[in-house]
């Protein structure tokens, strides 16, 4: 089958913006829906061939690294009401191509004489991997697949494959035919990056606090990959616990009431970072308080997004009057694994200031990361110089030396 059927009548009506049917999800962007100046539409072919963009002529349609499609647009020029549609995922093979998913849906009721983009959440988030291609398969009259000449530019071009033996996921696609040069593919995609974070809630003391007295709860936010993407952590502190001030290391924290929201731009993959939060009890009892971390879309791991940190507040002892507030104090959290710039940051904020560093090999601990504090984690005097003990690496390994030979094992490896 040629591409003849891909060109299509020109556009009808005047352009009026369609409200998208669903929410596209934010993430990687890939192909266009958007309409090419001067451009005319083409007709999808039928059902069980799939038009994609030729390999070589506009990268645009390939998926440049692991994720999940969460979302697609088309643009739609009066589409037939209830017309099928599919996005279809192909991987390339050496001679063929493979569909990997299908996900198929059915043209809207449109106003009259109206064109726009139309969305549709993916039924199922959709896996897809670095070199697939994306592609559209209908019917005729059932969805614009294609744009031809106005700004489609030469360097695009069209391929056309039938489905083998049908459109459902593992058939074969062969090609059929391809356009000439000038015709653009009429998709867009949102793809998450797939990744993990993780929140582990490290502590909540002192021991024994008394209402009055300052306490401290943290938790760490790491990223175990594979890619950097925005951390958020968000927490709500029951009632009876007063927020004075929350950090983060490498971002910024907001209080409102009793909830706290810290932000981490780009946390690296591997990397971590200490949260804290600091409050004062009202009253004795315990009180829980959950880290929840939202960063990926595509969240590989959701069960360890959250960690819940437990403050225990001690009753004072029976006669005695309440704690008065207390004098600002110096806070050291747990710092093993930030990296030193970060550590350096937030030292400052939590009334402490940064003392000696030096460096030291370390098995477990990257480069350039904390291994170790003086004094350790815990509630000191404000301003107290906090030392550093910084990896500088692994541990060399020392290749082994040879005896020295003798002038009795020189005369032996002679003969």
């Amino acid at each position: 089958m040629g591409a003849r059927g891909l060109a299509g009548t020109a556009v009808l009506g005047a352009a009026a913006a369609l409200a998208a049917l669903a929410p596209a999800a934010h993430g990687r962007t890939i192909g266009s829906a958007a309409i090419p100046a001067g451009a005319s539409p083409g007709t999808c072919p039928g059902e069980g061939i799939v038009v994609f963009q030729l390999a070589g002529s506009d990268p645009g349609w390939t998926v440049p690294r692991d994720g999940r499609l969460m979302s697609w647009s088309m643009e739609s020029v009066l589409a037939e009401e209830g017309a099928p549609v599919s996005l279809v995922v192909l991987r390339p093979g050496p001679v063929t191509r493979t569909i990997v998913a299908v996900d198929t849906r059915r043209m809207p009721s449109l106003p009259p004489l109206a064109m726009g983009e139309i969305s549709f959440r993916a039924t199922t988030p959709i896996t897809v991997r670095a070199d697939d291609q994306l592609a559209i398969s209908g019917s005729e009259e059932g969805a614009v697949c294609a744009w031809s000449g106005g700004a489609v530019g030469s360097g695009h071009r069209l391929a056309l494959g039938r489905a083998t033996p049908s459109l459902i996921p593992d058939a074969l696609v062969a090609l059929e035919g391809e356009s000439p040069a000038g015709f653009r593919l009429n998709l867009a995609a949102e793809v998450a990056d797939e990744g993990d974070l993780r929140v582990t809630a490290a502590a909540a003391g002192p021991a024994g606090v008394l209402p009055g007295a300052l306490a401290q709860l943290s938790a760490t936010i790491a990223n175990a990959g594979p890619y950097a993407d925005d951390a958020t952590v968000t927490t709500e502190l029951p009632a009876g616990l007063k927020v004075e001030t929350a950090v983060v290391g490498g971002g910024a924290c907001t209080v409102a009431g009793q909830q706290v929201t810290c932000t981490v731009p780009q946390l690296a993959a591997g990397a971590s970072v200490p949260l804290v939060v600091l409050a004062t009890p009202a009253a004795a009892g315990s009180y829980a308080a959950t880290f929840g971390a939202a960063g990926f879309l595509a969240e590989l791991a959701p069960a360890d997004n959250g960690a819940t940190a437990t403050l225990t507040v001690a009753a004072p002892p029976s006669g005695e009057r309440p704690v008065p507030p207390p004098a600002p104090r110096c806070i050291v959290p747990s710092l093993s694994g930030t990296p030193l710039a970060v550590a350096r940051r937030l030292l400052p904020q939590l009334r402490c200031s940064v003392g000696k560093v030096t460096k030291a090999r370390s098995k477990k601990v990257a480069k350039g990361a904390v291994i170790s504090t003086r004094p350790r984690r815990g509630e000191h005097a404000a301003g107290t110089a906090v030392a550093l003990v910084v990896s500088s690496g692994k541990p060399v390994r020392r290749a082994a030396r040879r005896p020295a030979k003798t002038p009795a094992r020189r005369r032996s490896a002679r003969r």
